[in-house]
């Protein structure tokens, strides 16, 4: 009985065997031209596989200033993307109003601006796929949501004043840091080389908090080529002293778009 099982089990491997070899010159061009099929698809460079990390850098303009930043993500799955950046921004006071000087070599200024601010951002998110490209040059869409540590850095602002006349002429020009109890607008030549004041930076801690839309749209799917906008709010722990005439705030908010650069990295 096993002998007759045994042999029913040689024969029946050898008639499939006979089978699948008959078939093959059926099977082998059928995957042949499913594997030719792939590599000419050429709608995205290297078929869509999840990039484990990349770099980019941002350059940025919002309602009160402009910024740039360094960005490195790390990808979760397809949809999901860990990152933090660094970054710096310059922000402005809502009252501020430039004046060009009279004279050509003279650079303008902001009448009672005491101190620039401007911020370094240390920051950690997450952003979201919420559409996937599809599509040969299509766009894929995300929405992130980002929070960290601000610092700010307020310098004085320096001008160049006009000294007074004596005996029907000028004394020359100083440099000082505006003070609005000893400067009227009359005596203000112009702005001062940026240089002036930075020994005097203060520094303000703060936090901030930040929502955008990133929209991808790279025709080569390892690049990074994007444009993201949205909201970003910076508070600090005291008001920020910008303006000599106007109230000073201590929260800024700011809506901004961001122009995205860089490459998508599989190790």
């Amino acid at each position: 009985m096993v002998g007759k099982q045994l042999l029913f089990c040689i024969v029946s491997f050898v008639a499939s065997t006979h089978f699948v070899l008959a078939q093959s010159d059926t099977l082998v061009p059928l995957a042949d031209s499913v594997v030719v099929e792939i590599k000419n698809d050429t709608r995205f460079d290297d078929g869509r596989q999840l990039y484990k990390n990349d770099l980019s850098f941002l350059a940025s303009a919002h309602t009160s200033g402009w910024g740039v930043q360094v960005r490195k993500g790390y990808n979760l799955d397809l949809f999901n993307k860990l990152y933090w950046s660094v970054g710096f921004s310059t922000i402005k006071h809502s009252k501020e109003v430039k004046i060009s000087p009279f004279e050509g070599d003279a650079k303008g200024y902001v009448f009672g601006k005491k101190n620039t601010l401007s911020v370094l951002r240390g920051t950690f998110g997450y952003q979201k796929m919420l559409f996937e490209r599809e599509e040969y040059k299509g766009v894929e869409v995300g929405f992130n949501l980002s929070g960290g540590f601000s610092l700010g850095l307020v310098k004085p602002v320096y001008l160049e004043l006009q000294e007074p006349f004596v005996n029907g002429s000028s004394q020359g020009i100083s440099i000082q840091a505006y003070d609005e109890n000893k400067h009227s607008q009359i005596q203000i030549r112009g702005r001062a080389p940026f240089v002036y004041g930075i020994n005097q930076i203060e520094f303000y801690p703060g936090l901030h908090l930040k929502a955008a839309v990133n929209i991808q749209y790279s025709a080569v799917d390892k690049s990074i080529r994007a444009v993201e906008t949205g909201i970003v709010l910076d508070g600090f722990y005291k008001k920020v002293p910008i303006m000599a005439f106007s109230n000073n705030q201590q929260l800024f908010l700011n809506l901004f778009v961001s122009w995205q650069f860089g490459k998508k990295y599989t190790k």
